[in-house]
């Protein structure tokens, strides 16, 4: 019950829907989009999660579908319907295509 109930108990997450978590925390000056995003990926275990103005994210895209311009996050947000209801499947392997680059460009 912190800042005026501003911040959902984890009990309060477990009936909230993504949508209805991310409402309630960017209402508080500091988090935003991704802050909560990165919440609903790593802390609550969320499986439709795919932070499109993430740049890992956009990287890993152009790499995996040899784009030569990094996608705009409408761009992915719109590819990404295609992934549904496993975004957050997408989210970890397009991390790891922008992992794979940053290592082979050593």
């Amino acid at each position: 019950m912190a800042l005026n109930d501003s911040i959902p108990s984890l009990k309060e997450c477990d009936k909230l829907s993504d949508e209805g978590i991310k409402d309630r925390l960017i209402k508080i000056k500091g988090i935003g989009h991704w802050t909560v995003e990165m919440l609903l990926i790593f802390n609550l275990g969320r499986q439709d999660v795919l932070p499109i103005h993430d740049l890992g994210v956009r990287k890993g895209f152009q790499l995996a579908y040899k784009k030569r311009k990094l996608p705009t996050p409408e761009q992915l947000e719109k590819h990404g319907e295609k992934w549904k209801p496993y975004r957050t499947t997408a989210t970890l392997y397009l991390w790891g295509a922008a992992d794979f680059l940053n290592l082979n460009e050593w």
